[in-house]
């Protein structure tokens, strides 16, 4: 008989940004440049963010559209500056035990190459959603870096 393991659902995204590995790390974590470039999607905006850059600190990024706040939470697990930070992610989308990851590696002094992994989602669906926004996300960074 055959041993059927499932595995949980995750993506990677990458993007090259045109900023030192310092300043896209920091970037991710100065709450104004949160509020400019962590939106998902068209027509979402960031209504507030709290951020605590710390290990084992918190974050809160609450996002709003079609006037609804749909909060976004998690805790700093890995901080590794300038190169890797990780946290939880709690979304009113996300799995249970959902974990983003980034990498960020120099490709020059002014361009950073940030691949973001996400593990564990509900369903494919869920996972091809957030990988649009993460998408969008890093796509927004790298405009707002320029």
């Amino acid at each position: 008989m055959e041993n059927l393991e499932q595995t949980p659902l995750e993506l990677t995204v990458s993007e090259v940004v045109p900023a030192s590995v310092e300043q896209a790390y920091v970037a991710w974590i100065d709450p104004y440049s949160m509020k400019c470039f962590m939106m998902p999607d068209e027509g979402v905006l960031i209504s507030a963010v709290d951020n605590h850059p710390a290990l084992g600190g918190h974050f809160l990024v609450e996002m709003s559209t079609n006037g609804q706040t749909l909060p976004h939470r998690g805790e700093y697990k890995i901080m590794e500056r300038p190169h890797k930070l990780g946290f939880t992610w709690d979304s009113p989308f996300s799995a249970p035990g959902s974990f983003v990851e980034l990498n960020f590696k120099a490709i020059d002094p002014d361009h950073t190459e940030i691949t973001l992994r996400h593990q564990n989602f509900t369903d494919e669906s869920s996972r091809v959603r957030h990988m649009t926004g993460w998408k969008n996300i890093l796509t927004n960074l790298k405009q707002y870096l320029t």
